[in-house]
């Protein structure tokens, strides 16, 4: 019991997402169809994207673009601003999850870099906070996404209209706090040659791949495909999606 409590603390969405998938599993047949409700194309992407990132810090290239980055920034503030608004921008195109597995290594490899690790909570809380607010500008951006553009049917252009006084006051929420982020100069100390190491390369390669979110994705499609066939939650959705585009249509007429 005590083992399953520590791995549910360790992949809580995990374990959560396969609860779900299961409990709705109760609702609808199990049948060959929920092969069809995964987005292969997804999991296939997802899969490459960590296997390069893998391959990426086995190479130390990670190593070589952050001596890159640290040469050309002069403070801690434009640091950390470049650091929490790449994941940003690069949270609209992929995953949220993505985008935090991609630059988390890089930020607290960066930040070691410069002997300032005390900004390491700070930046990644950002860029945590700025990867939820990229994922909400496209319908691909996050699991919870995928689920309301998938089951409610709305347009693209209405999804994101729908979200973007959200984005925008986030975007500027980040813009405040960012301005607290000490402007120190950055030292850069005497660095040592980058060391590459090729031993059990693809193994390490393998292991270091988050199978468990990959695990996590493919309940999550079987949750919504379960949910587009039970008809309390489809109408559900439409609703609230009409309801809260139709108060949004009443507060521009009566500005």
């Amino acid at each position: 019991m005590a083992k399953l409590m520590d791995f549910f603390k360790n992949e809580t969405v995990f374990s959560i997402s396969l609860i779900l998938a299961v409990i709705s599993c109760f609702f609808v047949k199990p049948s060959g169809n929920y092969l069809k409700y995964i987005n292969w194309d997804t999991i296939i992407l997802l899969f490459t994207i960590m296997v390069v990132v893998e391959i990426l810090k086995n190479l130390a290239i990670f190593e070589i673009l952050v001596r890159k980055l640290l040469v050309r920034i002069g403070n801690t503030y434009s640091l950390v601003l470049i650091l929490v608004f790449i994941v940003f921008f690069s949270s609209i195109f992929i995953t949220n999850d993505v985008s935090l597995i991609i630059f988390i290594p890089f930020t607290i490899l960066a930040l070691k870099k410069v002997e300032r690790v005390d900004l390491t909570i700070l930046t990644v809380s950002l860029q945590t906070i700025a990867a939820n607010v990229g994922c909400m500008v496209l319908p691909i951006g996050a699991p919870h996404n995928i689920v309301m553009y998938t089951v409610s049917k709305i347009p693209f252009e209405s999804f994101f209209i729908l979200l973007l006084p959200y984005v925008t006051v986030s975007v500027l929420f980040l813009i405040v706090v960012l301005f607290f982020v000490p402007r120190d100069d950055i030292t850069l100390p005497k660095l040592s040659k980058v060391d590459k190491n090729y031993d059990n390369f693809f193994k390490r390669v393998f292991l270091g791949v988050d199978y468990y979110l990959l695990l996590t994705f493919i309940a999550l499609f079987l949750l919504i495909g379960n949910l587009e066939n039970i008809p309390f939650f489809t109408s559900l959705f439409e609703r609230w999606i009409a309801g809260v585009r139709q108060a949004r249509t009443s507060n521009l007429l009566y500005v």
